[in-house]
């Protein structure tokens, strides 16, 4: 599922301006010294310009055609903060960390060794069908849940941890949803994703499923030791989770639904109780966003909703000043207490800007006030689905295309994913995207060739063919019927440039069978079968 909170004027005026407000120009006059002082003047005194004051923009950008990709308001790239400050980001197999300086480079790091990820999605036109979420990217034993989308099936989960330099499968019939803090103790939910009985796909999507096991807590510290019998709360029967969120004092809410009459529901466990009180939530099913504030008040953004939440009331509609049409993608509550908010306009306003984003101090009565950034530049394209406000003074934000404009983006332009606070840098960094991440991986790990692509472990393979053989295969394809989407051209394959066998739409061609098939037909020019896929070299 996607207490009323002010600050003093003086606090909520400085909040505004720690988020842009432009620096005071500087009187020209007051610099300029007299050309020929008398010997009796006062010297004039020279006043030094005033150094530009950071305003909040883009540190680093992933161009990812899909954007940041969300789970009933779990984004699929992590945006954090250590204990000493530092900036800390996951993003597909992609873990990064720039220390508190706002001036300096993230230190990125892919890991992608035995990652659950199948080498096809360097082969599709997107990514959309599979998509990777991190549970715990900083933790001491990372962990993941890889989603696949089976068209009118389902969707199926795999759990991998991070052990060394290599991702251990831990389940593939379980996934995990967000992991939260409640008062020092890591905890998330852990639910099933039972697999077909059978082969089940688009044109055969009424195949037998098995049997799942109910959700249930898990201590992620626990997660290692599959005999620890830690004491969790207990998730309320027939009740289906999809979010959760805690505080450190212990207030803990499941939003869900129930699974019988699948309506909206929300489930509150008090500090130290490990059951929970179930009380219905208004229509907020899809990627809802959830914060909770230290006295225990929920707050959930979902669609075109946000609601304050306090457990024995009825939840309470809130208004931000914004025109119809907005959808709500983001909420957070800082450590004042705090309210920050993120929209989207869905209403096609081609004048306006797309994004906002608003705060609201925590004393009663307070008004929401938009706060300044790239978001409300014209023509931006620019919206917020996520906030680490842990450091008021200096918020973090992630966004999705910010440093393109509207017209790019409605035209195909390539999308981004972006980190922006802060910042006088004039440059945001570049980081990997999730296809490069896999692409840079495949094109350099140790590959096997064999004789039949069925002996491969990864059931794919592609066809390699002799450099100096280019023109002969080109010469095959024209001559060969049904092979209009065959193209040979340059591959990376162990680290070395190769020429290769592409398929641009039938991933068919490499599995077993179409693989096989393309080696015979090539076998002319002494073509070799290669266990995996091709990886273009640009």
């Amino acid at each position: 599922m996607r207490s009323s909170l002010v600050l003093a004027a003086s606090s909520l005026l400085g909040l505004l301006a720690a988020c842009g407000a432009p620096p005071a120009p500087t009187d020209p006059a007051s610099t300029t010294p007299s050309a020929r002082p008398s010997a009796s003047a006062t010297p004039s005194i020279v006043v030094a310009p005033k150094a530009p004051e950071p305003k909040i923009g883009v540190i680093a950008t992933i161009s990812e055609q899909e954007g940041i990709d969300i789970d009933h308001g779990r984004p699929g790239s992590v945006l954090t903060r250590g204990a000493d400050g530092s900036v800390r980001f996951a993003h597909g197999f992609l873990r990064a960390i720039a220390p508190a300086d706002a001036t300096k480079d993230f230190v990125a790091e892919s890991v992608v060794t035995g990652a659950p990820y199948s080498p096809l999605a360097l082969t599709a036109a997107t990514l959309a069908w599979e998509t990777t979420f991190w549970n715990a990217p900083f933790a001491a034993r990372p962990l993941l849940t890889r989603w696949e989308t089976i068209e009118r099936v389902g969707q199926f989960a795999t759990v991998a941890a991070l052990e060394g330099a290599t991702w251990k499968t831990v389940g593939t019939d379980i996934a995990y949803l967000a992991v939260v803090e409640r008062a020092g103790t890591s905890l998330t939910i852990q639910v099933s994703t039972p697999r077909p009985l059978g082969n089940c796909s688009f044109e055969n999507p009424d195949c037998k499923m098995a049997k799942g096991k109910p959700p249930a807590f898990v201590d992620v510290a626990t997660l290692a030791d599959p005999k620890s019998k830690a004491v969790v709360p207990a998730i309320p029967k027939n009740f289906c989770p999809e979010g959760l969120v805690a505080n450190k004092r212990g207030d803990l809410f499941v939003t869900g639904y129930d699974c019988d009459q699948d309506t909206p529901q929300y489930a509150y466990y008090p500090p130290g109780a490990m059951t929970a009180t179930v009380s219905a939530l208004p229509e907020t099913r899809g990627n809802s966003s959830l914060a909770v504030t230290e006295t225990g008040t929920l707050y959930v953004a979902a669609n075109d909703q946000l609601l304050a939440v306090t457990p024995g009331s009825a939840p309470l509609p809130l208004k931000v000043p914004a025109p119809s049409g907005i959808l709500f993608d983001a909420v957070a509550v800082d450590p004042s207490g705090a309210l920050w908010v993120a929209t989207h306009d869905a209403g096609g306003n081609h004048d306006a800007p797309v994004g906002a984003v608003y705060s609201r101090a925590s004393a009663p009565n307070s008004p929401f006030v938009a706060v300044d950034g790239p978001w409300a530049a014209k023509h931006a394209s620019c919206t917020i689905l996520g906030f680490e406000v842990s450091d008021p003074s200096d918020p973090l934000f992630l966004g999705q295309n910010c440093p393109v404009t509207k017209h790019a983006v409605e035209n195909g332009g390539s999308g981004t994913i972006d980190i922006l606070r802060k910042t006088l840098r004039v440059a945001p960094q570049k980081l990997p995207s999730l296809r490069e991440q896999i692409a840079t991986y495949e094109g350099t790990r140790t590959r096997l060739t064999v004789e039949d692509a069925s002996k491969c472990e990864e059931k794919l393979a592609l066809v390699v063919i002799p450099a100096d053989k280019k023109a002969d295969a080109e010469a095959i394809l024209k001559k060969a019927k049904k092979t209009e989407e065959l193209e040979v051209k340059a591959a990376r394959i162990g680290g070395k440039p190769s020429l290769a066998v592409f398929s641009q739409f039938d991933a068919g061609n490499y599995a077993p069978k179409g693989a096989n098939a393309l080696k015979k037909l090539f076998a002319p020019t002494g073509a070799t079968l290669v266990c995996g896929v091709p990886v273009p070299a640009e």
